[in-house]
């Protein structure tokens, strides 16, 4: 008796890059995947795990040490001030308030 290798129909079916399910060829728009959803899964999900290597990757590289720049210490006048030094005279009680408006209807 001669033992066939595969049988005729069993070319048609092929299994799923992504799922691993067993689909139809005919039935499948895209070639190794059984959907196109499928294959977009896989390929959001390659993507994803090519990120995770590359901030592994920047994770494990040593990073440079900046320059740590000395500025000179700045001097302060030692005296305290107050608002009544910045030249507020002209909103004393006394003088007139002028007011001016701008109003777009």
């Amino acid at each position: 008796m001669v033992a066939k290798s595969v049988a005729s129909w069993d070319e048609k079916r092929a299994v799923c890059g992504n799922c691993k399910h067993i689909f139809l060829k005919a039935q499948s728009r895209i070639a190794g995947y059984c959907s196109v959803d499928c294959h977009a899964n896989a390929t959001y999900l390659d993507t994803v795990q090519q990120r995770i290597r590359a901030m592994r990757l920047a994770a494990n590289e040593p990073t440079p040490a900046e320059p740590v720049v000395a500025a000179a210490p700045v001097t302060v006048d030692g005296s305290n001030s107050t608002f009544a030094d910045f030249y507020t005279a002209k909103l004393s009680p006394g003088h007139a308030v002028e007011w001016s408006f701008s109003a777009m209807y």
